[in-house]
C-alpha cells in the first residue's frame, strides 16, 4: 500500500535496518509501522551529516544535460543559486559539465568509450544496456554499502513504499538515485481546442469521439482556411489520449498481469479505421506526418489549427504572452460519455528520468552520496523545488510563500526562466508537484485552475500503466534490435493506413509483418520481466 511520504531520521533509518553495519543491505521494504521522524531528529540527522566536507577540498565533477530555456539566461548549472546552495550545504564543490543541447544520448556514448568519466553522471540509464549492466562492467558504483551512513534521507525513501523498492533495487543492489515524487501529480497533457470557436459554433467542450467530429465538421464549414486536427504518430501523449477509447496505450501496458502493446492490439484496426477517416474527410491535417512542434502550436495559436495535444503549462503560457485567442483542455476522449477509460498516467513515483550515478572513476564516492542525498533531505527538498529560503521564498503560516524573486523578478527573467535558475526544476530529488512550487502555476490561480481542469475525471483510471521494468543485459540487447526494426515498420505502416496509400483490408498483411520481425519474442522478454518485477 503506498504510504504519504516522509523524511526519516537516521534513527529511525537505523532502527528500519535492525542495526546493520554499514555493508548491510536491505532486501525488502520495511513494515507499514516504522516509526515516522519528528521535524527535530529530521534537522538533527542533517546536522550530523552536514557539512560533508568542512574543509572546501572537495570538488566533484557532475556531467549532466542542461534544459534549453536555461541557456537563455545561464551558461551553466553552476549559475544556478540552488545548487550554490547544495554546494554551501554539503561542503562539497561541483564542476558542471553539459553536453550540447539535443546531443545528450551522442555525447554520453562518446563519455562512455573514452573511459575518463566524471564523478557523477546524470541520465545513467543512457548506458548500452541499462545501468545495471553499466555497474557489471564497471563504469558505475553500487552505492548500496555507503546509503545507511551517506544517504539516509535518501534510503529511508526507497524503503517506505514496495513499488518504489522494486523500481531501484536490483539483485539487492542500488546503482543511482532517481526522481521520487512524493505524491502523484495532475495529469498535465490534454487536448486542446479553440474555446472562442465553441462559443462561435454553440458548442460544448468536447468529449466523445462524436462531439469531435461535430467540431472538426464546424470548422470546416465555418473556418476553411483552419485545418480541424492534428495528430502525431512519433508522441506517445497523443497516442495515449487518442488510443485510450480503444482500451489500449500507445506503448506497452498491462492488463491483468498481461504484457500488451498496441502494434498488435486487436483495436488497433479500429483506431486506424478512424484516423483514417477523419484524414478522407479532410478533419486530420494533410501534413500531419512532417510539421514540427514549434509549427504545430503556430498554427494553434494563430487560428489555424482547431485541436492538437500539448502541455496545459505550455498552451497557457503562450495564450498569455499572446493574448488574443481563448482556449481550453479537454477531458479524454472517449467514444461515449460513460465509458471507463484507463489510459491515466503511470502512479509510478520512482522515474528513470534523470537518474544519476556515480563513476568507477570518482574520486570521493562518499562526499559524492552525501552531495546526491542532499536532495532528498528536508531542506535539500525545499532547496531543489523552491529555491533557496530566504531568497525564493519564505515560510508564512506554515507554507512556503514565493517572493518577488521568483514571481515578478527584478532582473526581467520571465516565470519560466527562474524556474531554472532559481530552483532545480529537473535531476534526482525528492518531487513536490508542479501544481504546489512551479512559479508560473503559483501565482497565476487561473493557470493553477487550468491545470487541475478533468483532474476530478472518474471515467479515467490508471490500471493500464506499467512501471518502468529492469531487464537484463542480455534482454535489453535482443529487445532493442528487435523494437529498432518493429517501430520502424509500424510508424510507416500507420502512416500509409492513415493516409489511404496502404488500404486497410490489407492489416493481417501488417500483423504478420510484426511476426516476421519477431515482436512475439519482444513481447515474451517484456512479460518475463515484468514477471521477474513483480516477484521482487
Amino acid at each position: 500500500m503506498k504510504k504519504k511520504y516522509r523524511i526519516l531520521s537516521l534513527i529511525a533509518v537505523t532502527a528500519l535496518l535492525g542495526g546493520c553495519g554499514k555493508g548491510a543491505t536491505p532486501s525488502s521494504p520495511p513494515a507499514s509501522d516504522q516509526p515516522e521522524s519528528t521535524p527535530a531528529e529530521s534537522s538533527e540527522v542533517e546536522k550530523e551529516l552536514y557539512p560533508a566536507v568542512t574543509d572546501g577540498s572537495v570538488t566533484l565533477e557532475y556531467w549532466m544535460p542542461i534544459a534549453a530555456p536555461a541557456l537563455q539566461v545561464i551558461d551553466s548549472y553552476a549559475e544556478n543559486t540552488a545548487y550554490k546552495k547544495a554546494e554551501e550545504a554539503t561542503g562539497v564543490k561541483i564542476k558542471f559539465t553539459h553536453p550540447a543541447v539535443g546531443k545528450a544520448k551522442e555525447q554520453f556514448n562518446v563519455l562512455m568509450s573514452g573511459g575518463d568519466l566524471p564523478d557523477m553522471i546524470q541520465y545513467a540509464s543512457y548506458y548500452n544496456g541499462g545501468v545495471y549492466k553499466g555497474y557489471e562492467d564497471g563504469a558505475y558504483v553500487d552505492l548500496t554499502p555507503y546509503l545507511k551512513e551517506c544517504a539516509p534521507d535518501y534510503l529511508a525513501l526507497i524503503n517506505e513504499d514496495e513499488d518504489i523498492h522494486r523500481e531501484i533495487y536490483k539483485d539487492d543492489k542500488v546503482i543511482t538515485f532517481n526522481r521520487i515524487d512524493t505524491e502523484i501529480d495532475i495529469p498535465y497533457y490534454r487536448p486542446m481546442v479553440r474555446q472562442d470557436w465553441l462559443r462561435e459554433f454553440n458548442m460544448d467542450i468536447p468529449k466523445t469521439l462524436d462531439d469531435y467530429e461535430a467540431y472538426f465538421q464546424a470548422i470546416q464549414e465555418k473556418k476553411p482556411d483552419a485545418a480541424p486536427f492534428f495528430f502525431t504518430i512519433g508522441t506517445g501523449g497523443d497516442r495515449n489520449l487518442w488510443m485510450g477509447m480503444y482500451d489500449m496505450m500507445g506503448d506497452w501496458y498491462v492488463d491483468n498481469g498481461v504484457i500488451k502493446h498496441y502494434y498488435d492490439n486487436e483495436n488497433f484496426k479500429a483506431f486506424l479505421t478512424q484516423m483514417h477517416d477523419w484524414y478522407d474527410k479532410g478533419y486530420l491535417t494533410k501534413d500531419f506526418a512532417s510539421l514540427k512542434a514549434e509549427e504545430v502550436n503556430t498554427l494553434f495559436d494563430s487560428g489555424k489549427l482547431g485541436c492538437y495535444s500539448q502541455s496545459v503549462d505550455n498552451q497557457y503560457s503562450r495564450a498569455q504572452q499572446l493574448q488574443d485567442f481563448e482556449f481550453t483542455s479537454c477531458p479524454n476522449p472517449r467514444l461515449t460519455e460513460d465509458q471507463q477509460l484507463h489510459n491515466g498516467p503511470s502512479q509510478n513515483r520512482a522515474t528513470s528520468g534523470y537518474d544519476t550515478a556515480i563513476s568507477s572513476n570518482c574520486k570521493n564516492v562518499e562526499a559524492a552520496v552525501k552531495f546526491l542525498n542532499y536532495g532528498y533531505s528536508e531542506e535539500g527538498m525545499m532547496t531543489y523545488n523552491y529555491g533557496v529560503e530566504g531568497e525564493a521564498w519564505n515560510m508564512v503560516d506554515g507554507e512556503p510563500q514565493y517572493t518577488d524573486l521568483m514571481l515578478d523578478n527584478p532582473d526581467g527573467l520571465t516565470l519560466s526562466q527562474v524556474a531554472y535558475v532559481h530552483r532545480i526544476h529537473f535531476g534526482p530529488k525528492a518531487v513536490i508537484p508542479d501544481t504546489k512550487c512551479l512559479p508560473g502555476v503559483i501565482k497565476d490561480a487561473d493557470s493553477l485552475a487550468f491545470r487541475k481542469l478533468w483532474s476530478d475525471d472518474d471515467k479515467v483510471d490508471s490500471i493500464y500503466s506499467m512501471s518502468e521494468l529492469q531487464l537484463t543485459p542480455e534482454e535489453t540487447k535482443e529487445r532493442s534490435e528487435i523494437i529498432t526494426e518493429v517501430s520502424s515498420y509500424v510508424s510507416e505502416m500507420m502512416l500509409q493506413f492513415i493516409t489511404g496509400a496502404k488500404p486497410l483490408d490489407q492489416y493481417d498483411e501488417y500483423l504478420q509483418g510484426l511476426k516476421d520481425r519477431s515482436f512475439d519474442r519482444a513481447k515474451e522478454i517484456t512479460q518475463i520481466a515484468y514477471d521477474r518485477y513483480m516477484k521482487n
